[in-house]
């Protein structure tokens, strides 16, 4: 929703506080302020109805983020990792205390994301929209071996956000889902 809108539906809502908290008491119909605040809210709807049969809401210039170039991107980055489905086993879930960074590394096309065990590197692909797929292989400890990591998600300006998923035999159910996001860390 746009600044504008925001700050007139903000603007009326304090207005309509204001307007009722001055009514003068009588319960013999709507009192001048009630009435105030019903007159009040048609000139906004008709306001509103008007804006959007003419077009104007949807051409209003909108605040817009210049990118950052993807080559600037490579470098740490704070993260969280949540558990889709949070594991039952009490061993699995100490065995996937997921690190609060990552190191991603970007190349033409290409990206690799590492981290502190449990992580298990990821390497793949980056499209200059900022879609990453990546894949990789490894152990999260002597319990859990032979695991298969994806990472699929974005990178646009300083945000990472995705999904990073473990496959392997040793855990139980198969896999474990985590939503991963962060930031550049500067």
């Amino acid at each position: 929703m746009p600044l504008r809108r925001s700050f007139l539906f903000m603007f009326c809502a304090l207005a309509l506080a204001v307007l009722v908290a001055c009514g003068d008491g009588d319960n013999d119909g709507p009192s001048e302020g009630e009435q105030a605040v019903a007159d009040f809210r048609a000139t906004v709807q008709q306001a509103a109805r008007t804006a959007a049969a003419s077009g104007t809401a949807a051409n209003a210039p909108r605040a817009t983020r210049t990118p950052v170039p993807q080559s600037e991107l490579s470098g740490d980055y704070d993260v969280t990792f949540r558990f889709q489905q949070r594991p039952a086993d009490e061993d699995l879930r100490d065995a996937l205390e997921m690190p609060e960074d990552l190191d991603v590394v970007l190349g033409e096309g290409i990206i690799a994301i590492s981290g502190n065990p449990p992580f298990i590197e990821v390497a793949g692909t980056i499209t200059a929209e900022g879609a990453i797929s990546a894949t990789g292989n490894g152990s999260l400890d002597e319990d859990y071996n032979d695991i298969a990591a994806t990472f699929e998600g974005t990178l646009v300006s300083v945000r990472l956000t995705g999904t990073y998923t473990l496959t392997g035999e040793s855990l139980p159910g198969g896999t474990i889902v985590f939503d991963v996001e962060g930031e550049f860390d500067d």
